[in-house]
């Protein structure tokens, strides 16, 4: 399943927004997942922003909820179960006159 916006050649593209509705109990969760492969490896989840000529490139944002308790952001590698553990990388990007920070 493939969703796509048009291309603009004079001005912006479309968007394309995933969003459940208002639930007075609880609202509903949105969930991204490759399936999984017995005989080789299994397909790849993959969040990119756009490349930008001109200006900034895009942004990704990962944000958990405000609420009584504010939610929480968990990021996990993978087990090993026959090998080693995936492996967690975080990188900032290159600069011609200085590269971007990390900041924890």
């Amino acid at each position: 399943v493939i969703f796509k916006t048009g291309a603009a050649s004079d001005g912006a593209s479309g968007e394309i927004r995933l969003e459940t509705g208002y639930g007075k109990s609880q609202s509903g969760s949105i969930v991204a997942r490759a399936g999984m492969s017995e005989a080789d490896e299994s397909g790849n989840v993959i969040i990119a922003a756009g490349d930008a000529v001109e200006y900034s490139g895009g942004e990704i944002e990962l944000k958990a909820g405000d609420g009584a308790q504010g939610g929480g952001v968990s990021i996990s590698a993978g087990d090993g179960l026959t090998c080693g553990g995936g492996d967690i990388e975080i990188e900032s990007g290159a600069g011609v006159t200085e590269s971007g920070r990390i900041v924890l």
